[in-house]
C-alpha cells in the first residue's frame, strides 16, 4: 500500500462520529477495536491533555521540553494540518510515509474483521489514526507519550488509555455544543472526564463552576489537584513579534527571563501548564535539566498559531476557530501589533460560531475579505456572503472573494506601508 492508497482509505471511512453514534457507543467502539491488535495503548506511559483551547500549544511545548531533555517521547495531536503523518511524531519527527502506510495496510483486515464480527460498523478514521498512533508507539519503545483529546474528554477515544502519569487541563469554555453540552457545567464535566485514579490533575485557571467541578472529579477519585495561579505561577516581561520573555515559578523551582518563540500571552500561559507538568515530572524523578527548559522553549515551533509566514507585506496564518481562541488571537494582535492596519482574510466552518467570530474579529480591521476554502473531513463552510453581511455592519470596506487564493493576492494589492 502507497501512502496515496492508505490515505485513500481513510477517506472512505466517516471521520467522526455524529453525536448520535458518538453517545451511543461512547468507548466501547474503539475499547472493543484496540483488542483486535491486542491493546497496544496499555503498554505505554501517558501524559493526557484535554480542553478547549491550548492542548495543542501545551503538548507541543512540553514534547520540545521532554525531547530535549534525553526522553524518546511521542506526540499525538489533532486535527492535523495536511497529512495524518502529522499525529504520529517520536522526538519531534513525524512518521515516514513507508512506515505510515505499512500501518493501514496491517490495520486494514483487522478493521475488516471487526466490522463483519461486532455490531458497531467501521470505525471512524480518528479512530484508526489513533490505533495506528498506539500500535506506532508501542513498537518504539517510549518514555512517554503526550496525547491531545480530540474533543471532549470522557467519551473521547483517547480516554480510552490507562491511567496517565498526569492530567492537564488548558482552559474550557464553549465548543462542540453538539456533542459536549449547552452549558459551561456539562462540558466541564465532559472535558474533566480525562482524570484517572492513580494519577495527577494539573489545571489552568479556570471560572469557579468549572475549577469546582474539576475539584470535585479529583476528591472523587482522589487525585492530588494542582492549579495555576495557586501551585505555579507566570508573569511575562516583554511580549512582541518575536515571542515572549517571562518568569515561572512553582514545585520548589524558579525560572526567570524564559525566552518562547510562540507569539502571544495566551502561549505564556500554556507554556506554564508545560513547565508546571515538567515541574510535576521532576517530582518523580524525571531528569529534566534547566538548560534543556531554556533551549526548548526558545526553539519550539507550532504552525498556523500565529505563523508569520512573509514579512513584506507582513502575512500571519492562524488556525483559531471558536470565540475563546478567537480572542486570544484579536489580543495579540493588539498587543503585537498596536500601529497596524489589518486586512482581514477569512473563511469559517459552518458549524462554528460563526457570528461571534466575525464579531470579535472585524472590529480589528477596515478592509474584509470573506472568502471559502475546500474543508477536510466532508465539513461544510460558511458562505462567504453570509459572513460578508455580518462584517458590514463593523468594517468600512467588506468584499466576497470566493477564491481563498485570490483573496490573498488582492489582499496583497491593496496592502500599503504601515
Amino acid at each position: 500500500m502507497s501512502l496515496k492508497e492508505s490515505l485513500n482509505y481513510l477517506n472512505t471511512l466517516e471521520s467522526f462520529s455524529s453525536p448520535e453514534t458518538w453517545r451511543k457507543f461512547a468507548l466501547r467502539r474503539i475499547k472493543t477495536f484496540l483488542k483486535y491488535i491486542n491493546n497496544p495503548q496499555d503498554k505505554l506511559s501517558y501524559i493526557h491533555i484535554a480542553g478547549t483551547s491550548g492542548k495543542g500549544g501545551t503538548a507541543v511545548i512540553l514534547n520540545s521540553i521532554l525531547t530535549r531533555a534525553g526522553f524518546r517521547t511521542g506526540l499525538f495531536t489533532s486535527p492535523y494540518l495536511i497529512s495524518p503523518r502529522e499525529s504520529l511524531i517520536i522526538n519531534n519527527k513525524e512518521i515516514k510515509a513507508l512506515e505510515f502506510s505499512n500501518l493501514i495496510l496491517n490495520l486494514k483486515p483487522k478493521i475488516e474483521e471487526f466490522t463483519l464480527k461486532e455490531n458497531f460498523g467501521y470505525p471512524t478514521s480518528f479512530e484508526v489514526i489513533l490505533s495506528a498512533a498506539f500500535e506506532y508507539f508501542a513498537e518504539n519503545n517510549l518514555d512517554l507519550v503526550i496525547l491531545e483529546a480530540g474533543l471532549g474528554g470522557k467519551l473521547d477515544a483517547t480516554n480510552v488509555i490507562p491511567s496517565p502519569l498526569i492530567s492537564i487541563l488548558t482552559k474550557i469554555d464553549f465548543d462542540h455544543t453538539n456533542l459536549l453540552g449547552k452549558s459551561l457545567k456539562e462540558i466541564a464535566r465532559e472535558k474533566a472526564g480525562i482524570i484517572k485514579t492513580k494519577s495527577i490533575c494539573l489545571s489552568a485557571e479556570q471560572k469557579k463552576e468549572i475549577k469546582v467541578i474539576i475539584e470535585q472529579n479529583c476528591l472523587k477519585k482522589k487525585v492530588s489537584f494542582f492549579y495555576a495561579g495557586k501551585n505555579f505561577n507566570w508573569q511575562i516581561k516583554t511580549l512582541n513579534s518575536k515571542g515572549s520573555i517571562f518568569s515561572w515559578e512553582g514545585f520548589g523551582k524558579k525560572y526567570k527571563n524564559l525566552k518562547l518563540s510562540l507569539i502571544g500571552e495566551h502561549q505564556a500561559e500554556n507554556a506554564s501548564l508545560a513547565l508546571a507538568c515538567a515541574g510535576l515530572l521532576i517530582k518523580k524523578s524525571f531528569f529534566i535539566p534547566e538548560k534543556s527548559i531554556f533551549k526548548s522553549l526558545e526553539k519550539v515551533k507550532f504552525p498556523l498559531r500565529f505563523e508569520q509566514v512573509k514579512k513584506n507585506p507582513l502575512i500571519i496564518l492562524d488556525g483559531a476557530h471558536n470565540p475563546h481562541k478567537i480572542y486570544a488571537l484579536a489580543n495579540t494582535l493588539k498587543k503585537v501589533y498596536p500601529e497596524k492596519k489589518i486586512i482581514l482574510i477569512i473563511g469559517i466552518l459552518a458549524d462554528k460560531d460563526w457570528k461571534k467570530i466575525i464579531k470579535i474579529l472585524a472590529c480589528l480591521s477596515k478592509v474584509i475579505l470573506c472568502t471559502s476554502f475546500k474543508a477536510g473531513y466532508n465539513r461544510e463552510v460558511c458562505k462567504p456572503r453570509l459572513l460578508a453581511k455580518l462584517a458590514k455592519k463593523y468594517s468600512d470596506k467588506v468584499e466576497v472573494i470566493l477564491n481563498h487564493r485570490l483573496a490573498l493576492k488582492e489582499a496583497q494589492k491593496i496592502c500599503q506601508k504601515g
